[in-house]
C-alpha cells in the first residue's frame, strides 16, 4: 500500500477489496445521484458508508500511522456543505470516535505512541472549527439573500410614514445596523425628504427650500460616488448628519463603521446609508448598494401608486360632484319652491319655514362650492381665509343654535381651496359631534400656522369623552386626517373636549 518499498506491506487484500467495492460505490452515486431534500436519510447513509470505509481503510493500513488519515477531512467537508453548522458538528463528532477507535486499540498493543493519537485529533478539532466558521458565514449569508429576496413589495399605503417605517424595519434586519439613513429628493425641483430611522424610531423631514438642498447636494452627494457604495469616516458621516439637520448622538463604538450608497431613478435622487453593519466590510458594500436600489425602485413605484391614487379620487370626485348636481341640488331646489309656496297657506309658520328655506339655501350653496371646486381643482388660485371661515362659524352657529366663536393667530391671509375645504370639513364635523354628543352650547374654534403647516384647535363646553375613548376619538376626523398627511390629538378641557390637529399646506410629499 506504499510507494516506499521499504514500507511493511498488511492487509493488501483486503484494502484492495474495499477500494474496488468504494469505487462501484461512487461510480453508481455519481451515475444516478441522490435526488432528494438534504434532510433526508438517505444523504446520512452516504455519508455515514464514506466515513465508515476510511475508517476501516485506516485501520487496515498500519492504523494511526495511515496515509487514508488525510482523507478523513473529506466527509467532513462535505457534511458542512451539505448541513451547514450541524454537519459540522455531527462530522466532527462521528470522525473523533472512529479515530478513538482506531487508536486506543493501536496504544494498547503497544505498536504506537500516544502523540499519534493526540495530534489527529487536534488536527480535526481545528479543522472541524474553521469548517464550522465557514458554514455559520455560509448561512449568515443565505440568510441575507433570503431576507433582501423576501423585500415587502406589497408594502405601498397611501400612509407614507407606515410605508417608510416598514422599509426601514426590514432594510436595518437585513443588516442588523443601530442606524439607518434615507435621503431622496426630485430631479427637477427642490422637494424632498430625510428619513431617519434609530432604535425602532422613524422620523421624516419633508423640505422644499432649494438652499437647503444645495448644501445638501455638497455634504451629503458629493461623498458618494455615482454609483456603488463606500465607507465613509466617522467626520464625513457627521457632515453628512449635520447638513441633513438630524442629531449625531454619540456612539458607543470608538470608531463607526458607515456604509452609504447612492441612488437615481427617473424622478428621484438620493443615498442610503446605514451604521455598524454586523456583516463584512466587503458584504455590506454589497447588501447596502442592493439596499439603496430596492428604496430607488420602492420610492418610483410608491410615486406611480400615489399618482394613479389621485387621478382615481379625482375622476370619483367629479362624478360624485355630477351625481349632487344633477340630483340632490335639483331636489333642494324644489324643497325650497315648495316652502315658498307653503307662506301663504300657512302665514304664521313663515319665519319657521323661512329658517328652513335658509338652511336649505346654504347648503344649496355648499354643493355648488364643492361642484364648482371640482371643475378647476388642480387651480393655484388662494382664497381669503378670514372671510371665508368667519361665515362658516356663522352658519354653524345658525345651524345649531350655539355661539361658535373663531380666533385666528398669525393666519396666512390665503389659502388654497383645498386646504380651506379639509378645514370647513373638520370644523363643521367636530362642531356637529360637539352638539349632538356632548350637548355642548359654545364652541371655540382656534387657527394658526405658516406656510408649511396650519394648527386646528376646536374647544367645546359639552359633557366630554369617556376615558377609554379620548384616545379613538371621531374616526371621520382622523380618517379625514390621515387621507392628506395630518394628525390629531383629543384632550379634556373642563368642561368638554379640547381637540388639536395638524394639517399640512402642501399634503404628503
Amino acid at each position: 500500500m506504499y510507494l516506499d518499498p521499504t514500507q511493511p506491506r498488511k492487509f493488501q487484500y483486503e484494502v484492495s477489496i474495499l477500494l474496488a467495492s468504494y469505487a462501484v460505490f461512487a461510480a453508481v452515486l455519481l451515475i444516478k445521484p441522490i435526488d432528494r431534500p438534504t434532510h433526508s436519510l438517505a444523504h446520512l447513509w452516504v455519508h455515514l458508508i464514506d466515513s465508515l470505509v476510511l475508517g476501516m481503510l485506516a485501520f487496515l493500513s498500519n492504523e494511526l500511522t495511515s496515509p487514508f488519515f488525510s482523507f478523513f477531512s473529506f466527509p467532513l467537508l462535505a457534511m458542512t456543505i451539505r448541513w451547514g453548522v450541524k454537519g459540522t458538528i455531527f462530522g466532527a463528532a462521528i470522525l473523533e470516535i472512529m479515530l478513538l477507535a482506531i487508536g486506543i486499540p493501536d496504544i494498547l498493543d503497544g505498536n504506537s505512541e500516544l502523540n499519534y493519537l493526540i495530534v489527529r485529533g487536534a488536527y480535526f478539532l481545528v479543522f472541524a472549527t474553521m469548517l464550522g466558521y465557514f458554514a455559520a458565514y455560509r448561512e449568515q449569508s443565505r440568510a441575507r439573500l433570503i431576507s433582501l429576496a423576501n423585500w415587502p413589495a406589497d408594502n405601498l399605503a397611501y400612509d407614507q410614514y407606515a410605508w417608510l417605517s416598514r422599509m426601514c424595519r426590514h432594510a436595518t434586519s437585513v443588516l442588523d445596523g443601530d442606524e439607518l439613513i434615507v435621503v431622496w429628493r426630485e430631479q427637477d425641483s427642490p422637494r424632498g425628504c430625510v428619513a431617519h430611522w434609530q432604535s425602532g424610531q422613524l422620523s421624516i423631514q419633508r423640505n422644499a427650500d432649494p438652499q437647503y438642498w444645495s448644501w445638501v447636494e455638497i455634504d451629503a452627494f458629493d461623498l458618494l460616488p455615482s454609483r456603488g457604495a463606500r465607507a465613509i469616516d466617522r467626520a464625513s458621516h457627521s457632515r453628512l448628519k449635520l447638513a441633513l439637520g438630524i442629531a449625531d448622538k454619540p456612539s458607543t463604538a470608538k470608531e463607526p463603521t458607515v456604509i452609504a450608497a447612492s441612488f437615481h431613478t427617473l424622478r428621484f435622487t438620493g443615498l442610503c446609508a446605514i451604521s455598524n453593519p454586523d456583516s463584512r466590510p466587503e458584504d455590506a458594500l454589497s447588501l447596502v448598494e442592493i439596499i439603496a436600489s430596492h428604496f430607488a425602485g420602492e420610492l418610483e413605484r410608491f410615486d406611480l401608486v400615489s399618482q394613479v391614487s389621485d387621478i382615481a379620487r379625482s375622476e370619483e370626485r367629479e362624478t360624485l360632484a355630477r351625481d349632487l348636481h344633477d340630483g340632490v341640488l335639483q331636489d333642494l331646489t324644489a324643497i325650497t319652491l315648495k316652502l315658498r309656496n307653503a307662506y301663504v297657506p300657512l302665514p304664521e309658520q313663515k319665519p319657521v319655514l323661512r329658517e328652513i328655506e335658509l338652511l336649505v339655501a346654504e347648503q344649496q350653496r355648499r354643493i355648488r362650492y364643492f361642484v364648482e371646486g371640482q371643475r378647476d381643482r388642480r387651480s393655484s388660485q388662494a382664497f381669503d381665509a378670514s372671510s371665508e371661515l368667519r361665515v362658516l362659524v356663522q352658519r354653524l352657529a345658525n345651524q345649531w343654535g350655539i355661539d361658535v366663536e373663531i380666533e385666528e393667530i398669525d393666519l396666512p391671509s390665503k389659502l388654497p381651496r383645498p386646504v380651506l375645504e379639509n378645514i370647513e370639513q373638520l370644523v363643521s364635523e367636530a362642531t356637529a359631534n360637539a352638539v349632538r354628543h356632548g350637548a355642548a352650547r359654545q364652541v371655540l374654534v382656534r387657527l394658526s400656522g405658516d406656510s408649511d403647516k396650519l394648527s386646528l384647535v376646536i374647544r367645546d363646553d359639552g359633557k366630554g369623552m369617556a376615558d377609554g375613548k379620548l384616545d379613538k376619538g371621531s374616526s371621520s376626523l382622523r380618517s379625514r386626517l390621515d387621507k392628506f398627511g395630518g394628525s390629531m390629538s383629543i384632550g379634556r378641557a373642563f368642561p368638554g373636549l379640547e381637540i388639536t390637529m395638524s394639517i399640512p399646506m402642501r399634503g404628503r410629499a
